[in-house]
């Protein structure tokens, strides 16, 4: 079956952020900042790795247009915008689009299991 999206729709999910720790410019002052997805491994053998995050956020996804081009795929416009596990949120700046099988599957959550561990 295929998911029908309309213009206007609006889906939120969990999402998991990673602190990462970066200079910027000088190499003695050291920020860190909350980045989506989770990326550290939490062990290291690869048979019981499982990708690590700090925190659990939201992730929404406005769908901005829908259009069905003659013999292609329909695809899906979308902003994403994103709330970090501290309270704040940031949009990203670029118009997003896919097919509206992959929108479905984005919207539905990550494609593999996560653990959280918390600062």
């Amino acid at each position: 079956m295929v998911a029908i999206f309309e213009p206007g729709q609006v889906f939120e999910r969990p999402h998991p952020f990673t602190i990462v720790r970066e200079n910027i410019g000088d190499p003695e002052f050291e920020t860190e900042r909350w980045r989506p997805g989770a990326w550290d491994v939490t062990d290291e053998d690869p048979e019981y790795a499982s990708p690590l995050a700090n925190g659990v956020g939201l992730v929404k996804y406005t769908v901005i247009s829908v259009h069905k081009p003659p013999g292609y795929p329909t695809r899906v416009f979308f902003t994403r915008q994103f709330f970090l596990p501290d309270g704040s949120s940031y949009r990203g700046s670029r118009l997003k689009n896919c097919i509206s099988s992959k929108f479905a599957k984005d919207i539905k959550g990550l494609p593999f299991h996560y653990e959280v561990e918390e600062l």
